[in-house]
């Protein structure tokens, strides 16, 4: 009996088609016994529709049926034991018993769930039998959650499905005396609104990813993609994912949102935009160490260019330190010429800047003083006094900035900040020529104004601990750090740190600081000899990304001008260790550098 119960007996003598087997077969009954009414599954291989199940001449009412299995209420009979047959067509398979036993002595045992996956609060029935007269007895349990019984017979139980987690539970019915298990319902997922994540993680402008998450609207035109400030197409859309294209975006980390008719769905999710590639071209100077001289090109001599700012002339102004000389120069034609050189009132002229009215405003180190240069080339001093008309002492000078009022504020490395103060350098707000505010800021050696209204600087030194770039705001005077670890970098530990954790990064003496009209931070450092960035993450500079746009970190050339030629990778360049000054026009389709003991100024251009 044991071997037919496994093979099944086919009383019909067709063959197989071939390559696939046909018959009908039976395998088990479970339980293999109990009373009339009570449920049973039917195991097999081959069943279908008009499949009939009767044991004995008693055919059973089908509750469910698959291709292998089928679950049965059993027909009355009376107590003992009668063959299970299978009958389709003409086609009949038996080959094992049910035991019908008297009532009350059935052991309890469960058959089936129906259905038997589904969410949190469905009603579900469990088949089986031995249940007993007594619902009040019977416990049902998901896991380790007991559920009250809704209704129930000898033969059914009725619940309601607890909460529990996505996934497999296991069910289990017991009484004071037996307990019957296991069934398994499955939790399915509900679906949420949310974005969960975005693959590839970064990329460039222009590129494809897929956004994941639930319940996306399938109408593409329907979900709203915003990377940063800046919408995204999508390409297609699914409740799942949504394709897109990545819109133009300046390098740095970005956040994404997604927002499904007007609602924006829950979940964080960014973006990186990957640094272009830039192209090394030569400008201006003729990489000699020698007097300033006009020319074209290479024709022309530049020396120490400390600082760059295009002028209301249209001409980019050159600040040649060493020489005490502002030079012009087209950005067209490559032409340079020397506006004017002043020894006296330039002396060592380092860097500036316009203000509002188009005047070039220039700090000249040597003299310790402050000068103004017109577009004639005329460079007269420019004094600064305290609110009591007292001769405000302007020592070591050497940046200017201003504000949209048209305030102005001065870098002084040499001056202390107020009485008292155990360490020099200072930043000054100047109105009218009138000193309002004094603040502190230690061996400060560049100045810039931001786009949100802070002021950025960088030391002159590399004191151990002071490698930051910080920010001071003018409202209050406070200063805090943007970029830097307070370690000078070497070859081994420069870093640009982690995407939107500007604090990882490492930094030297900051020579420069430019904002691009997209934002973007531009600045040089000595000792590194690098060009860099700071990519802020949706106008929030402390949260910005900082990566390298030109030179080979901390491997700098005395003097470069061999070093590199035109044509070559900026990353792959070595500059020499006085990088100064940068300027960029607003579209960003060059970067101007003045690589100070190389004296030239190079062109930096994006790779196609």
């Amino acid at each position: 009996m044991a071997a037919l119960a496994f093979a099944g007996c086919n009383t019909t003598g067709e063959k197989a088609e071939e390559g696939k087997d046909t018959a009908l077969r039976l395998i088990s009954i479970v339980p293999p016994a109990g009373e009339a009414g009570s449920q049973a599954i039917v195991s097999g291989i081959n069943f279908a529709e008009e499949v009939e199940v009767m044991i004995g001449e008693a055919k059973a009412e089908i509750v469910s049926m698959t291709a292998n299995r089928i679950h049965i209420t059993v027909p009355p009979n009376e107590l003992g034991t009668y063959p299970v047959i299978l009958k389709k067509g003409s086609e009949t398979a038996e080959g094992t018993d049910y035991t019908y036993v008297e009532a009350g002595s059935v052991k309890m045992a469960v058959s089936n769930i129906v259905p038997d996956a589904g969410f949190a609060g469905d009603e579900v029935v469990i088949y089986g039998q031995g249940f007993g007269d007594n619902p009040s007895d019977l416990k049902v349990l998901f896991d380790n959650t007991e559920v009250s019984v809704l209704s129930a017979t000898r033969n059914i139980i009725h619940v309601k499905v607890p909460e529990h987690a996505e996934g497999n539970a296991f069910v289990t019915v017991k009484n004071s005396k037996e307990m019957a298990g296991t069934l398994r319902f499955n939790y399915k997922h509900q679906p949420v609104f949310h974005v969960e994540s975005i693959a590839p993680v970064s990329g460039k402008p222009g590129s494809t990813a897929v956004i994941s998450g639930e319940l996306f609207s399938e109408v593409p035109e329907e979900n709203v993609v915003m990377v940063g400030d800046e919408a995204a197409k999508v390409i297609s859309a699914t409740s799942e994912k949504l394709t897109i294209e990545l819109p133009k975006n300046a390098e740095g980390l970005y956040e994404i949102t997604v927002t499904v008719r007007g609602v924006k769905a829950p979940g964080q999710i960014s973006f990186t935009y990957l640094p272009k590639a830039w192209i090394i071209n030569y400008f201006v100077g003729n990489g000699a160490n020698a007097a300033v001289k006009d020319g074209i090109g290479d024709a022309a001599s530049v020396h120490c260019v400390q600082d760059m700012n295009m002028g209301p002339d249209g001409k980019l102004w050159l600040t040649c330190r060493g020489k005490s000389t502002i030079m012009t120069a087209d950005i067209t034609t490559k032409e340079v010429k020397i506006l004017v050189t002043d020894t006296k009132v330039l002396n060592n002229c380092w860097q500036g800047t316009f203000d509002n009215k188009g005047v070039y405003y220039v700090a000249a180190k040597a003299a310790n003083a402050l000068a103004t240069v017109t577009k004639e080339g005329i460079a007269m001093p420019y004094a600064v006094t305290n609110p009591d008309g007292t001769a405000f002492k302007t020592t070591g000078p050497m940046d200017i900035a201003f504000d949209a009022a048209g305030a102005m504020y001065v870098a002084l490395r040499d001056t202390y900040a107020y009485t008292g103060a155990a360490q020099k350098g200072a930043i000054i707000k100047v109105v009218g020529g009138v000193v309002q505010a004094v603040w502190e800021a230690f061996n400060i050696g560049t100045l810039q104004m931001g786009p949100d209204g802070y002021l950025y600087w960088g030391r002159d030194g590399a004191s151990a601990g002071f490698m930051y770039l910080y920010r001071t705001n003018p409202a209050d005077g406070t200063t805090e750090k943007i970029i830097g670890t307070g370690v000078a970098p070497t070859v081994d530990t420069f870093t640009n740190g982690e995407a939107g954790k500007p604090l990882t990064a490492t930094v030297s003496i900051i020579r420069d600081i430019f904002f691009c009209s997209d934002g973007t931070m531009l600045f040089t450092e000595q000792n590194t000899a690098t060009l860099r960035r700071l990519v802020p993450q949706n106008g929030d500079y402390t949260k910005g990304t900082v990566s390298t746009i030109c030179g080979i970190p901390c491997t700098y050339s005395g003097t470069a001008a061999t070093s590199y030629r035109d044509g070559d990778f900026a990353l792959a360049s070595k500059l020499s260790q006085y990088v100064y000054s940068i300027w960029a026009p607003d579209d960003m389709s060059a970067i101007y550098l003045a690589d100070g003991f190389s004296f030239r100024v190079i062109k930096l251009t994006p790779e196609d």
